[in-house]
């Protein structure tokens, strides 16, 4: 295995380790919105959604690099 397949592993293990300890529950406000959810969930949602916009960076500065060649 990579080294980039055991980081991956390790960090989702001690994720879920972190989320099973957490289940209280938060309230999330945004403008008008109002949010109530297992704060689990939050840390999901939150390690989700940079997981995403790592990749989109990744991806974005990849293709601008492309056009420069």
């Amino acid at each position: 295995m990579g080294i980039k397949v055991i980081a991956a592993w390790t960090i989702t293990v001690l994720l879920l380790l972190f989320m099973a300890q957490n289940f209280e529950t938060v309230r999330i406000s945004l403008l008008l919105w109002t949010l109530e959810l297992p704060r689990a969930v939050m840390i999901l949602l939150v390690f989700a959604a940079g997981i995403v916009l790592g990749w989109l960076v990744g991806t974005i500065r990849a293709m601008e690099k492309r056009e420069r060649e």
